[in-house]
Order: structure tokens, then C-alpha cells, then sequence
């Protein structure tokens, strides 16, 4: 998985009037926030509605008002709502219908009878539908499938009544499910079906918008002998409401079994404990996934009835509580705030820790005072002891680059430097202590002004004008401790420490204003994780195009710094989503979307820290404004800049980068015979990286005074 931060290369060719804040006696220069609709995060739980009469007709024209969302009983915030009418309003994409032929469950002159039916429903009004079917054949062999969604219902009735030959749709498509079945033997009959249901859905999460699925005959038998797990309660509920499938039973006979039909009280299973067998039944799930059950004479009839619900219904987003308990079972309640009219819904959900991120739990928080008391007589410790230590601390206050430069020769080893370094550059965007901060009065606003002013002019002058050079960067990576095996994608870790993963060593290129790393020297291949924690820009770009965000926002005045040259000037900026040249890319989000990355402008925040007399760039820290639930929550970056020869020449070039990102694990789980991708933990790394060794490109000669040529015979 990776997530790249993409700070948009702009050269700054013109910037206008800087405006700056001050406490209460200057204006923040005005920022204009446009309104967006509300992008629900891949937390939100999403539910259709339908909302009937007594009669059994749909009903028009209910707004957001209308409706309470009940959650364990308690009313649930609504994030997002929709409502689709079939006239004026309509989803995109549209409500997509899926007809399953079960041909495991009936026998041959029952199947025979639902292929008349459907194909006598698709031939009508001269075969124009009004939502795009697809249609299933579940058979002894395999699963099969229509081409594809199709409103021509002419077409689709050939395809059944020529059999409905295999297609492959993708190489994770539901296809090749092999098993030898008989009759008889119910317990394979049941997990053949129940497989078959999960591969629809997990192909069907792949597509977005709402499903109906509509399984022809009365169902699988129920037997103790059939796989009844607790686990496929949960992935069957999450799977399907993933896919927004609404499951319905269609059927002219009630099962043979006498299995009961729960929809009149369509709860879920709250624990293993109390699960049946008949749990997984299929008129159990049907209700339970805001579907129904329908036994009557005429299949096509019960298949315009229940297409109707494609027609007129309310969508519903809500972000589900917090919890730490796994499978944690939710009831879901819809009630319209009209008399005499039912809303029905999906009944339950599972509640996962993994939903959102858990808390960091910190031993201890300490300042660099007491840091600096723990570090007394660390050269004597064990270093892989000292280590541990180190990484259960989280400090209060800001570890400046020379302290660590300083406390790093006082460690007893590798380990324990590299986590003081872990230590110091999660610190980084903390505030500094007091000492560090200048005690010079607050410039006034004309000589803030002409420091800036003279930012600018060496962003003009002396930036286009870097020579084309090499140097060499050496990346630290630091991540959490890996998962054990016996943890699953619905737990999350207690242990957040971090921990050097990987050293790469690259040389850097700079021709013409931009940069990249010499591939041919580059001996170790970064993964998508390490490739997204480099900081692309730090020579010249990421420095234009801040300053020209932070120009159109705001910026003011921040404090002093004390430097080793003297002091500094440190201004703080604020720039908004709508202004902002921030691109912040994440890859990979689950297979719910064809689009495998996810990415967007964010808005950022951050530090300015400049020689006020020559206006050079010495730091520049940028963090990413992000909302919670998003796959990525975190992504800061930190650059300091010194001055650097090249070619006999001096320039202020980058000396360290700091990169720091929260994201999102994705992980592989399989079930029923496939393979899907879904949201698990939260992970954190960190990337420490350092420039040296730089050099001109092209060659340098130079004739030397009193030079005299050797002769060869000597």
C-alpha cells in the first residue's frame, strides 16, 4: 500500500501582496470556503430504505426530517442523505437487478418452470427493462453468469434459454467454483449455495451503487451437519451491506424442509453463542439485508413486484460509535416520522474496532529536561534495553536537530539511536520550550514584510539559478512492529512503537529544475510503503508552491528561533483545501472501487523559518489538514535547509527531511473460495532522511601559475 504525499511543482514566477495577521491589530487575509457536498469516509455505513404504505406501496417525497435512524436504540446522526423518486431523481449508477437461477436446490422440471418465468418477465413490454439485469446460474458444476448488466431483455432471454455459458469478467471472478454434488447430500448442497451467495457479493462490492438480488427457489436446506459458523454470520452481513445487496427470496413453494421464515422478526446473531442452524437460511437473510420473502404463484409476477423497490427508496449514511470489542452487534431501527407508513431497511450491522483508529497508548510523557536526566549514564545500558525504553516515551515538546546530533553520542549502540531518532522527529511539529524561542520583541508588520521580501527574491533568484549537481541521500525507515499471525484484520495493536525497518542509500539528481534518483545506482528498490515516504520538491519546488498557497491565505507571525547564526524568523500559515496546490495520493483502497488509489488537493497548515537578513528558506514543516475516517490521517513533512558548496560555489540546499504518515493497512482475506481486499489497522511510518556529498555536474579544469610540464625521459 502506498501513500504519497505530491507537492505540485510550480515555479513562482510572480507572488502577490503578502497579507499578515496579527493578534488583534492586523486582518487574516479573507479565505473563502466553498461548500462541498459531504464525501462519506470508508468507515460510513450506508443503508437503502424503502418506505411503504399499508398497501404495500412505495412512498414519494420524504425528506431528511422525516427520518430517525435508531442505533442499539439510540438515534444515530445522519450524515448524508438521498432520495431516489424513479422520476426526477435518480441514482447513478441505476439500481442494478440480478436474477439467480438455482439449479441445486430444485429439480430439473422446477428449474425448467422458472426459465419460462423469467424469460416470459424479460420478453415483455418488448423486452425494454427498466433497471439493467444480470442473471446467475448456479448449477452441480458452477457458477455462470450473463455478459453483462443489460436493459435489452430480449438478449438476456436467449442467454437462458441457450443455457448461460461460463464468462470471466476478471481473474478474481467468481468463476471455477468446482464441487461434486448430489441431491441427497444437504450438507454440500448448503455450502454450495451459501458459497455461491458470498461470491456475488464479494464480485458485486467491486461495483458501486445499490443491488437487488433476487434468488429463484426456496432456498438450501438447514442441517446441523451444514457449515454454520459464527463467521459466516458476520462476513455474509458486512459483504452484502459492502455491496448494498438487498437479497430477496422468490419462490412458489415454501422450503421442503420446513425451515422458519423469520421475516417477521429478521434479527441477527449477537454472538457464537447463540447461533443456529438456521441462521444462515436464506428467508433468515433475505429480511435481514432489507430484502423479503415472497412465496406465491407466478415467479415473473413476484419478479415486477420486487423490482419496484429499485424504483422509489431513501439512502442513508452514518458513521457507526466507536468500539474495541470485535463483531460487536449493532440493530439497526428506521422510523418515519409519518403515521401508517413502514420503512424497511437492513436490520443489523457489525461494529469493528478497525472502523476507526484506536489511541495511542503512551507509557510516559516526557520533557527534554527529563529526557535529558534519563539519558544519565545511558553509555552503560544494554542497548536493545535502553531501546524498549526509549520507545514507550512520547515527549511534550520539540527535539531540535542539534540536541539529537548531540544525544545520539551518548547512546550505547544502534538500537537505542535509532530510536532516539524515531523519538526526536515525532517531535518535530511539536512546539519548541521557551529557551529555544528568541526573546527579541514581535517585529512590526513593515519589517515582517521586508523579511518576506526578501524570501521572495531568493525564491526568484537564487532557485532558478541551482546548478545542475548529484548528492546523496540516505532514507531511515521506521514502522510499527509487524503483525503476528494470530492477529486479523478486524484487531488492532497496541504496540505503536517504531522501529528501524530499512536504511536506503540513493544518489539524487537535479538537471534543469527538477529532480529524481539515478536509477542506475540505486542498489535496493523501494516498496510502495517506503516509496511514499520521500518528500519529492525539497530542492526548490515544495518551497515555491507553499509560499504561493500561504500568499493567497494567510500568514502571521509566529515567534523567534535561536539559531546558531543568530536568530530566526518563524511564520506560521494556514491554507485551505479551495487555495491549496497540496496533492495527497493513497494507494491501494480496497476492491469496493476500480479506482485502486485515492487522491486529492487537502488543505495543510504548517511553519516558515527564514534568515531574517538575507530572507533564506532555513525550515519548512507542512502538515496535512485531514478528516477523521479518511484512509489516511496523517501525512507531515519537515525540511531543513544549510548551506551547501557546489561546484566552489555555496547555495542553501535541504540537509534533512522528515516524513511522517498514519494510514490505512489493507489486507487480503479469503473466503469462499475468493479473494477480496478490505480495510484493516491503522500503521504509522516515518522516514529520516539526509543530504550530503554534493557535486557539480560536468567537469572543472583550471591552469596553475608556475606550472611546468615533466618530461617523459625523466
Amino acid at each position: 500500500m502506498r501513500n504519497s504525499l505530491r507537492i505540485c511543482a510550480l515555479l513562482l514566477l510572480s507572488l502577490p501582496a503578502l497579507a499578515f495577521a496579527q493578534q488583534n491589530d492586523e486582518q487574516v487575509l479573507p479565505v473563502e470556503i466553498a461548500r462541498t457536498q459531504y464525501e462519506p469516509p470508508p468507515a460510513s455505513i450506508c443503508i437503502d430504505v424503502v418506505v411503504t404504505d399499508k398497501a404495500g406501496k412505495p412512498i414519494r417525497g420524504l425528506g431528511a426530517s422525516d427520518f430517525t435512524l435508531l442505533d442499539n436504540g439510540q438515534p444515530e446522526k445522519v450524515l448524508s442523505f438521498q432520495a431516489v423518486d424513479g422520476t426526477r431523481s435518480n441514482p447513478d449508477p441505476p439500481v442494478e437487478v440480478i436474477l439467480v437461477i438455482d439449479a441445486v436446490n430444485q429439480d430439473r422440471q422446477q428449474v425448467s418452470h422458472t426459465e419460462s418465468e423469467i424469460e416470459g418477465f424479460l420478453r415483455q413490454n418488448n423486452g425494454l427493462l427498466t433497471q439493467p439485469i444480470s442473471i446467475y446460474r448456479l448449477t452441480g458444476l458452477r457458477l455462470s453468469a450473463s455478459t453483462l448488466p443489460s436493459l435489452d431483455g430480449n438478449a438476456l432471454a436467449k442467454e437462458v434459454a441457450r443455457g448461460m455459458e461460463p464468462r470471466i469478467v476478471s481473474k478474481e471472478a467468481i468463476r471455477g467454483i468446482q464441487a461434486q454434488l448430489t441431491s441427497e447430500y444437504a450438507g454440500m448442497r448448503n455450502n454450495f449455495s451459501l458459497q455461491a451467495l458470498g461470491a456475488i457479493a464479494i464480485e458485486q462490492r467491486r461495483k458501486p451503487g445499490r443491488k437487488l438480488v433476487l434468488w429463484m427457489g426456496p432456498g438450501w436446506p438447514i442441517e446441523n451437519g451444514a457449515n454454520n459458523s459464527f463467521d459466516w454470520v458476520t462476513e455474509f452481513a458486512t459483504r452484502m451491506r459492502e455491496a448494498r445487496i438487498s437479497l430477496y427470496s422468490l419462490s412458489e413453494q415454501p422450503p421442503s424442509d420446513g425451515s422458519p421464515n423469520y421475516e417477521d422478526s429478521p434479527q441477527g446473531v449477537k454472538s457464537a453463542k447463540y447461533m443456529q442452524p438456521g441462521n444462515l437460511a436464506l428467508d433468515v437473510l433475505a429480511p435481514q439485508s432489507g430484502g423479503r420473502v415472497m412465496v406465491s404463484p407466478g415467479l415473473a409476477g413476484s419478479i415486477r413486484k420486487s423490482i419496484e423497490d429499485a424504483s422509489v427508496y431513501y439512502t442513508l449514511w452514518f458513521d457507526p460509535p466507536r468500539t474495541n470489542t470485535v463483531d460487536e452487534y449493532h440493530e439497526l431501527k428506521v422510523v418515519v416520522d409519518q403515521p401508517k407508513l413502514n420503512a424497511r431497511t437492513r436490520t443489523f450491522y457489525y461494529d469493528e474496532p478497525v472502523f476507526y483508529d484506536q489511541p495511542k497508548v503512551v507509557t510516559e510523557r516526557l520533557t527534554l529536561d527529563q529526557l535529558e536526566q534519563r539519558l544519565t549514564g545511558a553509555e552503560e545500558s544494554k542497548d536493545g534495553e535502553f531501546a524498549q525504553q526509549l520507545s514507550a516515551i512520547e515527549l511534550t515538546e520539540r527535539m531540535s536537530s542539534l540536541i539529537l546530533a548531540s544525544w545520539k553520542s551518548r547512546m550505547p549502540g544502534e538500537k537505542s539511536r535509532a530510536a532516539l531518532v524515531a523519538l526526536a522527529d515525532a517531535s518535530v511539529f511539536l512546539d519548541p520550550t521557551v529557551e529555544k524561542t528568541g526573546a527579541d520583541p514581535k517585529p512590526d508588520v513593515q519589517t515582517q514584510r521586508l523579511m518576506l521580501s526578501r524570501t521572495i527574491d531568493y525564491l526568484h533568484k537564487t532557485i532558478p539559478r541551482l546548478p545542475d549537481f548529484f548528492a546523496q541521500r540516505k532514507m531511515d525507515i521506521y514502522a510499527e512492529p509487524p503483525r503476528k499471525d494470530d492477529q486479523t484484520w478486524k484487531t488492532a495493536t497496541d504496540n505503536r512503537t517504531l522501529h528501524r525497518a530499512d536504511t536506503v542509500i540513493a544518489t539524487m539528481l537535479y538537471r534543469n529544475g527538477r529532480e529524481q534518483v539515478d536509477a542506475e545506482k540505486a542498489k535496493v528498490k523501494l516498496t510502495r510503503e517506503e516509496g511514499s515516504l520521500i518528500t519529492k520538491g525539497t530542492f526548490g519546488p515544495i518551497l515555491s508552491t507553499v509560499l504561493l498557497d500561504a500568499a493567497r491565505s494567510s500568514m502571521t507571525w509566529s515567534r523567534w528561533d535561536r539559531g546558531l547564526e543568530g536568530p530566526r524568523a518563524v511564520f506560521r500559515f494556514v491554507v485551505p483545501r479551495e487555495r491549496s496546490h497540496y496533492a495527497l495520493a493513497f494507494c491501494c483502497l480496497t476492491d469496493m472501487s476500480k479506482n485502486e488509489s485515492f487522491e486529492q488537493a487537502t488543505g495543510y497548515h504548517g511553519e516558515l523559518t527564514i534568515d531574517p537578513v538575507t530572507g533564506d528558506i532555513l525550515c519548512l514543516a507542512v502538515q496535512a489538514d485531514l478528516k477523521p475516517g479518511m484512509p489516511i490521517l496523517r501525512a507531515d513533512i519537515m525540511v531543513e535547509y544549510a548551506p551547501v558548496s557546489i561546484g566552489g560555489k555555496t547555495y542553501i540546499g535541504p540537509e534533512r527531511s522528515i516524513s511522517i504518515t498514519r494510514r490505512r493497512t489493507v489486507s487480503a482475506l479469503h473466503e469462499w473460495g475468493q479473494t477480496l481486499r478490505i480495510f484493516g489497522p491503522y500503521v504509522t511510518m516515518l522516514s529520516d532522511s539526509t543530504f550530503d556529498d554534493y557535486h557539480k555536474f560536468g567537469s572543472e579544469s583550471r591552469i596553475l601559475p608556475d606550472f611546468a610540464p615533466v618530461s617523459d625521459k625523466q
